[in-house]
């Protein structure tokens, strides 16, 4: 897709068909009927990227939380302990209620209704960590991934582990969960966990795919992976 290779894009699938990508080093761009744009308004230092229920896009990067929605880019509200210079937002996810869930460098992950950020860690059972991802799970809870101690499930409050880091995959870095199962892609590989149990998916030449670090279904069924070379 892009000219020359990038590190450790975050990527989204709009319902129009179009993927969003983007990396900390430069601008996102938008992927659509075989042509590649790259949307300069939005700026680079972004980390992840989310859509949101109404059709817009909220970026979590250096500047914050931004939404893109009709080609205008409006800032999000924060806490202005939250803003100092090397303070960065790494993941954001909306769940179903249309609440906020972030996780910030250097403080974890917080739950987000209107003004309040409430945050949420140890106290409810999940590692002490950053966490590396968020995920919306197919059954309305959200999912959240730790590089040392795997996944998690947060429900009504509750809190349960899904899946420890294992040598099939390493430290989780990628995450994507379906109806029938989840892929998660790490480190050292990529698998699928479902009825079944740990399925391993190898490149076409059987190696390993190493430092998964994007995965996404489009609309017409296919999965893109972004791995190391």
């Amino acid at each position: 897709v892009f000219p020359e290779p990038v590190e450790f894009p975050a990527m989204a699938a709009l319902p129009d068909g179009s993927v969003w990508i983007t990396t900390m080093t430069r601008a996102p761009a938008r992927y659509a009927d075989g042509k590649l744009e790259t949307v300069e308004a939005v700026g680079d230092g972004i980390s992840a990227i989310t859509a949101l229920a109404d059709g817009s896009l909220l970026f979590a990067g250096r500047r914050g939380l931004q939404r893109w929605r009709a080609g205008k880019l409006t800032p999000l509200p924060v806490p202005a302990s939250f803003m100092p210079v090397g303070a960065r937002f790494r993941q954001v996810l909306e769940d179903r209620d249309r609440t906020l869930w972030v996780v910030l460098a250097g403080s974890g992950l917080y739950h987000v209704d209107g003004d309040t950020w409430t945050a949420v860690g140890a106290r409810e059972g999940l590692p002490s960590d950053v966490p590396t991802l968020l995920r919306q799970l197919p059954d309305g809870g959200i999912g959240v991934a730790y590089p040392d101690a795997g996944l998690y499930e947060i429900r009504h409050g509750t809190v349960r582990r899904l899946l420890g880091s294992g040598a099939a995959f390493g430290a989780p870095t990628a995450w994507l969960p379906e109806a029938q199962g989840m892929w998660i892609g790490g480190s050292r590989g990529l698998v699928h966990a479902g009825p079944k149990g740990l399925n391993t998916l190898h490149r076409p030449d059987g190696g390993a795919y190493l430092a998964v670090s994007g995965l996404v279904r489009d609309d017409d069924g296919a999965l893109w992976i972004f791995h190391q070379d």
